[in-house]
């Protein structure tokens, strides 16, 4: 679709996905005045004119360093199709939404549903839109129905 998805790894307390649709340029995500919809330092007042806030956000008691994913176009598995995967590297986190006109819906922690990813350091996706999770130590876990 030509749409971009950011993961921003946070400083002290969010953990953030910036989004920008196709044909969009000269965006502001808010560095460095804010940390994700915060102003930066945590606890201070900042100037939010002009930043495009993130679409998706997470506080560090779900995760520590996003790893950025992608956006589902497979066949396998039709009720995930338009739908963003992402993760965390140190907690295992896996999260997805969707992003309609700029704004997340249908938000969902899938941690428990696909497992818990030790070290989650990228994501791929083959030549049919089905998607992958690779860990650290070099293992590539595949998404499938059911997982």
């Amino acid at each position: 679709t030509g749409d971009l998805y950011i993961g921003d790894v946070g400083e002290v307390d969010r953990e953030e996905i910036n989004f920008a649709a196709a044909g969009e340029a000269g965006l502001n995500f808010g560095w460095d005045r804010t940390e994700g919809t915060l102003c930066f330092p945590i606890g201070s007042s900042c100037d939010t004119s002009g930043i495009r806030f993130p679409a998706i956000e997470y506080p560090r008691s779900v995760g520590r360093t996003v790893t950025g994913g992608y956006v589902y176009s497979g066949s396998q598995i039709p009720a995930l199709v338009g739908t963003y995967l992402y993760g965390d590297f140190i907690t295992g986190f896996i999260g997805s939404a969707r992003i309609v006109g700029g704004v997340a819906t249908d938000q969902r922690d899938r941690t428990g549903e696909l497992g818990g990813f030790s070290n989650l350091v990228s994501f791929g996706e083959d030549g049919s839109g089905e998607l992958y999770i690779i860990s650290i130590n070099g293992t590539i876990y595949r998404i499938i129905a059911g997982s």
